[in-house]
């Protein structure tokens, strides 16, 4: 069994036993000498223990006149040994803080919460790391009015797709996220991650059989006019079978 939270406003994480003994006790305390406090904890199939939450909080009555913090994510091994600890400070450089994790099949981290952007109040953010701890992607979302938004939970997959939800000004709101931290790939209607024949058969059946919309709709967006057309069939032909040009990224379609 494993737990985390706060002690004395440090990150505090627990291993016991079956029999409720105490295997090892890890605490972290940020660079700062301020409040800091672990929120989710995950562990991996080989027994890595992932833990996240926001660290540097200046409190003047803890834990309801605080403000400011960054993310803080540590892996430790098994054993309990720190194997890395990675923070980050959003661009607007004010309080960001982590409320959840998931670890997927092959060790790769993510890491979801809200984070003040650069000009916009708090955005959702949501981070990929390698199993080194390298970061693979930051995806931050700024909801139309500007206003808070705030992730609360995220899943994974088995092939990698990540699904964040929580608040935007009051509404929810959820995103996936393919496993490049892109809404989808233009050409990709079917999300199996290539651009084939039946890509072009789901835009046929999308536009002359009352079929299904792409989803997110800027995946048969092969040409990136905003429209998925017949211009787009023709434009994926071409691409598939008269060495034509790719697709073209689209904001959405980040890849």
């Amino acid at each position: 069994m494993y737990v985390t939270g706060n002690s004395l406003f440090d990150y505090a994480t627990i291993k016991y036993a079956p029999n409720g003994d105490s295997l090892w006790v890890r605490r972290y305390h940020g660079l700062a000498n301020r409040y800091d406090h672990a929120k989710a904890l995950a562990v991996d199939d080989s027994g890595n223990v992932y833990v996240t939450g926001v660290i540097d909080i200046v409190c003047y009555d803890y834990p309801y006149l605080c403000y400011g913090g960054d993310y803080a994510t540590i892996k430790y091994a098994p054993d309990g040994d720190t194997l890395w600890v990675r923070r980050y400070n959003g661009p607007g450089n004010g309080p960001d803080s982590a409320l959840a994790l998931s670890v997927d099949g092959s060790g790769n981290l993510y890491v979801t919460g809200s984070s003040i952007g650069s000009g916009t109040s708090a955005d959702y953010t949501t981070i990929k790391y390698a199993p080194n701890g390298d970061t693979l992607w930051v995806r931050r979302y700024n909801g139309p009015g500007n206003g808070w938004d705030g992730a609360n939970t995220l899943a994974v997959d088995r092939r990698g797709n990540v699904y964040v939800t929580g608040y935007s000004e009051g509404d929810y709101l959820t995103i996936k996220y393919n496993k490049f931290g892109c809404a989808a790939i233009a050409g990709d209607v079917n999300s199996d991650y290539k651009s084939d024949l039946s890509d072009i058969m789901l835009q046929i059946n999308y536009l002359f059989k009352a079929g299904a919309k792409p989803d997110p709709f800027c995946a048969g967006d092969a040409n990136a006019d905003g429209n998925v057309l017949l211009p787009d069939i023709v434009y994926l032909i071409n691409f598939l079978f008269k060495s034509g040009p790719a697709p073209i990224k689209s904001k959405e379609c980040c890849l």
